[in-house]
């Protein structure tokens, strides 16, 4: 696994353990402040269901209402990489018992990559193009099933259940779809309820919205950053992205009047030369720092 990281332009998706990571924080697009990574927004997208590291990220939905909205989202999806922090399990029955492995990484998408880009590409024109004609849509951008795949290869393709948490996002100018009402597992688990309900629900849905998904196809290769030269080609590998996604701004710049990056949620971090932010301790989850069997 070692060698594909030597070379930047190799990297699609890397993976590094939560704890791995916090031990190696690449320091020129995250400071930790208070116990909490914020990150710099020019130069990195971060998206997770919460915030526990995390302090100014984009959450699992993005909500659009205008074009002009859209085309800074798309623009940013495009030119920087994506941070998302993902937990991956394994379940495995044994008889009467069920073993269970876990790791919680922090995943990093290379979206300049020429296998990448083109995916996303498609699916954001596509939900433009839904946006131009006024219609609702709700596009979902899946890292799911390329990350279990992963996840199944380390455990030599051993035959058990593998979940990916928190490995997708949503883009709608509607609301995002409810995984309880779309999941048949889910219908039949909380029967009777969701049996007569979740139909509607996805009658609901096709009437009122175009829902997609991009998932990320089986050419993605996988680099681990659990070692420190991995780490570092990884960091390299991010400052040309950003590189990259700075020409293509100033390209676009050249036809387009600068605007503003999308409002986050929280307050933007203070300014990573400011020498008086406060002294800061990392807060780490010993549940789930490492792989463990149960």
């Amino acid at each position: 696994m070692a060698s594909p990281a030597t070379r930047d332009d190799s990297i699609q998706i890397g993976l590094s353990l939560e704890s791995e990571f916090l031990q190696d924080i690449p320091t020129q697009l995250f400071q930790a402040v208070e116990g909490k990574l914020h990150h710099d927004q020019r130069k990195v997208n971060v998206f997770t269901a919460n915030k526990d590291y995390f302090a100014n990220a984009y959450s699992n939905e993005l909500k659009v209402n205008t074009l002009e909205e859209f085309a800074l989202i798309k623009q940013r999806l495009l030119t920087l990489p994506i941070y998302m922090r993902v937990e991956l399990r394994r379940h495995r029955k044994s008889g009467n018992t069920t073993h269970i492995n876990y790791g919680t990484f922090i995943v990093m998408v290379n979206t300049k990559h020429p296998s990448i880009q083109p995916q996303l590409q498609e699916c954001l024109d596509r939900a433009e193009s839904y946006l131009r004609e006024e219609q609702k849509f709700a596009l979902e951008i899946d890292f799911g099933p390329v990350l279990r795949s992963w996840y199944k290869l380390r455990h030599d393709n051993s035959s058990a259940s593998y979940i990916a948490k928190n490995s997708y996002f949503c883009i709608t100018n509607f609301r995002k779809k409810s995984k309880v009402f779309v999941n048949p597992v889910w219908w039949i688990l909380c029967l009777p309820v969701c049996l007569l309900a979740a139909p509607l629900y996805c009658a609901y849905r096709h009437a009122l919205s175009e829902d997609f998904s991009c998932v990320l196809k089986s050419a993605v290769r996988y680099v681990e950053g659990t070692t420190p030269a991995q780490r570092l080609a990884m960091r390299n590998m991010i400052q040309a992205v950003y590189a990259q996604g700075v020409q293509h701004g100033h390209m676009t710049a050249a036809t387009r009047p600068p605007q503003s990056p999308p409002t986050y949620s929280e307050a933007a971090p203070p300014s990573y030369n400011d020498a008086t932010a406060p002294p800061y301790h990392l807060m780490k989850q010993n549940s789930d720092d490492d792989l463990v069997q149960a």
